[in-house]
């Protein structure tokens, strides 16, 4: 074999160092490096989110007053029952629709709690009323329930005419009808009051 002139063989050993100091930057150190560009980014990345979640829980703060101001609104409103339970506004409605058929002349038969249901955001407390009255009491009753404030709604209106005849006058029929009515009058609160 030959040997090679000093030169080229201290050329050679020098490459072939490079060669394995660049082998292992490839497989040791490249990685190491890759890596912490990785954790870099990440690190920037969860800072982003650290300030996007807490400009969130800021906003959350300012929207839950925000809902507490319009509650309340609504609630001072008087559009609403205000009674805070189920059963609280049940007995508001009923002694609301108790005074006004007094108001009224009409006489309070019977009346009843329905079950109270969710519409978005509010429970619904009704009552179901029977009732008589005549003509002249009946019209501007069901114009006070209906256009008063709490708001209510009248539902399932039943009425039934019966002419009331004096004894000594059997055969006229020209009085006023007594009405027998019922139905279905309710209001609302909010949902979370009702609980």
């Amino acid at each position: 074999m030959h040997a090679l002139p000093p030169w080229l063989s201290k050329l050679s050993a020098v490459a072939l160092l490079a060669g394995i100091l660049l082998l292992f930057v490839v497989y040791a150190i490249a990685p190491i490096v890759e890596r912490h560009r990785e954790l870099r980014d990440d690190l920037a990345h969860s800072g982003e989110m650290i300030a996007h979640l807490s400009a969130a829980g800021e906003r959350r703060e300012q929207l839950v007053k925000q809902i507490e101001v319009l509650e309340r609104s609504v609630i001072d409103s008087g559009l609403l029952l205000q009674s805070e339970t189920e059963p609280l506004a049940a007995a508001e409605l009923r002694e609301t629709v108790k005074r006004i058929i007094g108001r009224t002349g009409g006489e309070l038969q019977s009346s009843q709690n329905l079950t109270a249901s969710d519409v978005e955001g509010f429970k619904r407390i009704a009552i179901r009323v029977a009732l008589r009255a005549n003509i002249q009491q009946f019209v501007p009753l069901l114009y006070e329930l209906e256009a008063q404030r709490p708001y209510l709604f009248v539902e399932t209106l039943e009425i039934k005419s019966r002419v009331r005849r004096s004894r000594q006058n059997r055969e006229r029929s020209d009085e006023t009808p007594l009405l027998m009515a019922r139905f279905d009058i309710y209001g609302y609160i909010l949902s979370e009051r009702g609980q």
